[in-house]
């Protein structure tokens, strides 16, 4: 015997998509007639009761579709934002390292320079 909380819900699901209505005219049966049959199209059918191992299978199917789609995800938009954020790691390392050398690296070579003994300008040096 079905069991009687589905036919509960494929009840509700009918009266959801589909109006009855009283016999009118035969131009309004026509249109009523197209009407469900254009809504019929979209109620899901209860014919039989599912197998559990249909069941299975189609949670197993499910699963690598959705396996599929992340794997896909990956191999697609993955590279794309490491080689994007690489770019960006790259552009604040050299604008950081940049500062820090003005900040810090000229100052000291300026001074080593400046103790360097240097001949004079204007003076020829001797070979």
């Amino acid at each position: 015997m079905p069991d009687p909380s589905v036919l509960s819900q494929a009840d509700a699901l009918m009266r959801r998509h589909r109006s009855f209505v009283a016999r009118g005219s035969a131009a309004d049966n026509s249109a009523l007639h197209q009407d469900a049959e254009r809504d019929e199209l979209d109620i899901p059918v209860l014919t039989e009761v599912v197998a559990e191992a249909d069941a299975v299978s189609l949670e197993e199917k499910l699963r690598a579709s959705i396996e599929n789609a992340l794997n896909s995800w990956i191999e697609e938009t993955l590279p794309q934002r490491i080689d994007l954020l690489t770019e960006q790691i790259r552009e604040q390392l050299l604008t950081s390292l940049s500062a820090e050398a003005r900040a810090s690296l000229l100052p000291s070579l300026l001074a080593t320079l400046s103790t360097l003994d240097m001949p004079h300008r204007g003076t020829r040096a001797s070979l």
